[in-house]
């Protein structure tokens, strides 16, 4: 079997997994399982034999960028998947919960692997459609399923949200976006008559001429909007937070594995495109525009996402927020490729980053799972001296945690580094970036020292089953182990990871930036322990204080953001559509009931007038004379005949046409619906006899 029949069969499996369980009720776990793990083999013998070099063909692009995502996505989904046999037993729904999960790997892959944008598209607005199942899979809205505070209602909008309105604002907001996505590729398409990445990148003449008539800079604003949505930049971001209401294992699989990035993949795809372009000294102040404006895009997110994870109470909250925050990163780097003099390092970074964080975000989400699983709560608060039950578990999310804050020798640590080398040439954001990396470290040790390390009287827990167990474990070494090897692995990782697109670069990190930012980000890291270890109740004074006090209150309420969005969007859009009902429906009122009835009653009077005199002249002239003569010829009773025929006769026959008129319009809309049917099945018969032509 060659790299392209095996990638496509790899595409194909989860699909045919997500029928299957569509269609039996039996063993659908199981299924499910299978179908992922067929996919994750065929994609890695596929990666084996491409290697050395990469191949394009109408349908599937082998090249570093794809190949590294569908690894990521297949290996990772398979992990979860084994997670969930254990996590998700005895759920009513499992049927629906594994046609959804297998459909939403196969739109995966489908959509990194395809080198047509039209398929790709496809699998892009098929994650979406499963996120939505997904996401509202508990649909009957139990409170321990919500996400938020309900009672807490910043700007009169409560801030709870339950699992069915939370899959609907994740569909929202992804679909907002995916508008100028799709924008994006038809008016790329128009300019350079193909579908095919691969040929984009080939020829540069449909770049110039969109940059001629000044379409080039609006068509990629547009066209990043939709990794805006799908990878949760501000100011889309918000559907990722109360994503949260879904099951542990939907978490950690839209977070860490597919979804969120898929963003970062179709940025980083387009910005390839460029870059194996060449220099192209027309289009480069344009695509600086564009490389800034996705930077700062990125950089806001990881800041100010970051600070919210502060403040927050929910353990999958903190996560959610904290994946909003490391997505930024991986923005920022992207974007920095067309604004910095080696964009093969942006790249690297960014897609580096991915990886890493794929590693570490699915521990500490499957392994947030297990505590919730174990406490019966998802507020941390509720937590607490975890460490001593649940040693593994402990153990891998000390792991992930110290990767996440960018530890060394953990992969964070590498990856984030190189982020942060990448975004050197702007000053802005490299110090905005530099602070959040600060305040990941911070939030990251206040989250493990309450859940694990405050001893609390009244926890008695234990591990999870090693379905659960496992998986998340071999993550938590997986950030172990890929850092520690990092000094040895990274030409090799550099060279599958750049493969077929024209980028060259030495993997270098500047001495003084690690020692400087590793010493901080220790310091912060031990500070955070100590704090919420023995000064908690300082924390909370200081908190408690007024100048404090407004500045927790909106970090906690997401800087009002959510809130403003229901009162714009919401009641703004209600409001505004309620006026413009008024208006229509009195528009309509004045119009049905008043203009036309006057219209239509005068131009019945002139039309009955008319007709009324031909009828009275006809009728009672010309009528009876001709009755009389016909009379008189026929009958030869004379006037006998004419007053029966007129009084008689005629008003008779009249009665009966009236009456059996009346029975075939009695006014009921079926009898109507239903003659026609009759009309067009009769014609439909007679059009293919040839009776009509």
């Amino acid at each position: 079997m060659d790299s392209q029949s095996a990638l496509i069969l790899g595409i194909v499996m989860p699909y045919v997994g997500s029928l299957i369980t569509l269609t039996f009720k039996r063993w659908v776990d199981k299924v499910g399982v299978l179908s992922i793990l067929s996919s994750a083999l065929l994609i890695t013998y596929a990666s084996f034999n491409t290697s050395h070099t990469s191949t394009t063909s109408h349908l599937i692009i082998m090249d570093g960028l794809s190949l590294t995502l569908a690894l990521v996505a297949s290996w990772l989904s398979f992990l979860i998947a084994v997670y969930s046999l254990e996590y998700m037993k005895g759920d009513p729904w499992l049927r629906k919960y594994w046609t959804f999960f297998t459909f939403f790997v196969g739109s995966m892959l489908l959509a990194v692997l395809s080198d047509n944008m039209l398929y790709m598209f496809i699998g892009w607005e098929g994650t979406g459609l499963a996120s939505y199942a997904l996401i509202g899979h508990w649909f009957t809205d139990e409170e321990d399923r919500w996400v938020g505070d309900p009672e807490r209602k910043p700007l009169g909008f409560s801030m709870g949200f339950s699992p069915s309105h939370s899959g609907l604002r994740a569909i929202v907001f992804t679909r907002v976006g995916d508008v100028g996505l799709l924008a994006a590729l038809s008016l790329i398409y128009v300019y350079s008559g193909t579908f095919s990445l691969s040929e984009l990148a080939a020829n540069s003449e449909w770049a110039l001429r969109m940059a001629s008539q000044g379409l080039l800079l609006p068509t990629l604003i547009l066209f990043t909007l939709g990794p805006m949505a799908k990878s949760a930049q501000v100011p889309f971001h918000e559907w990722l937070i109360t994503a949260m209401t879904g099951p542990t294992s939907v978490s950690a699989l839209i977070h860490a594995a597919t979804m969120v990035k898929l963003g970062i993949y179709a940025l980083l795809r387009m910005n390839s495109v460029f870059v194996n372009l060449g220099n192209l000294e027309e289009i480069g102040p344009i695509l600086e525009t564009y490389g800034n404006y996705v930077m700062y895009v990125g950089v806001i997110t990881a800041f100010f996402l970051g600070l919210m994870a502060v403040v927050a109470r929910e353990l999958k909250l903190i996560l959610a927020f904290s994946t909003a925050s490391q997505l930024g990163y991986m923005f920022a780097a992207a974007g920095s490729m067309m604004t910095c003099h080696e964009p093969g390092v942006s790249y690297f970074a960014s897609l580096f980053h991915l990886v890493s964080h794929a590693l570490f975000k699915a521990t500490l989400f499957l392994a947030a799972g297990a505590v919730i699983h174990a406490v019966h709560s998802r507020f941390i608060t509720d937590m607490g001296g975890l460490a001593s039950f649940m040693r593994l578990t402990f153990l891998s999310f000390i792991l992930a945690g110290a990767s996440l804050a960018g530890i060394p020798p953990l992969s964070g640590f590498w990856s984030k580094d190189m982020v942060l080398e990448s975004l050197r040439e702007n000053t802005l954001a490299y110090y905005l970036s530099f602070i959040a990396a600060l305040v990941t470290a911070f939030y990251t040790f206040r989250m493990i020292t309450k859940v694990f390390l405050i001893r609390r009287r009244d926890v008695r827990v234990h591990e999870p089953g090693p379905l659960m167990l496992i998986p998340y474990f071999i993550l938590g070494l997986g950030s172990l182990i890929l850092g520690v090897a990092w000094p040895w692995l990274s030409e090799k990782l550099v060279h599958f990871m750049t493969l077929g697109l024209n980028m060259h670069l030495e993997v270098e990190l500047e001495f003084t930036q690690v020692i400087g930012t590793v010493t901080a980000v220790m310091f912060v890291s031990v500070f955070s322990i100590f704090l919420y270890l023995i000064g908690e109740n300082i924390v909370v004074k200081v908190v408690e204080l007024d100048s404090l006090r407004a500045c927790y209150e909106l970090l906690y309420d997401r800087f009002l953001l959510n809130s403003i969005y229901y009162l714009v969007f919401v009641k703004g859009l209600k409001r505004v559509a309620n006026v413009l009902s008024e208006l229509v429906d009195k528009t309509v009122d004045v119009t049905y009931h008043s203009f036309i009835p006057l219209v239509i009653t005068a131009v019945a009077r002139g039309i009955r007038k008319d007709i009324d005199d031909t009828i009275d002249s006809g009728f009672h002239l010309k009528l009876p004379s001709l009755i009389n003569s016909i009379a008189q010829v026929l009958w030869g009773r004379g006037e006998n005949a004419i007053d029966n025929t007129y009084h008689i006769e005629i008003p008779e026959l009249f009665k009966s046409f009236s009456r059996t008129t009346r029975r075939g319009q009695p006014g009921i809309l079926n009898y109507y619906l239903l003659a026609s049917l009759i009309t067009m099945v009769v014609l439909v018969v007679m059009v293919s006899m040839g009776v009509i032509p």
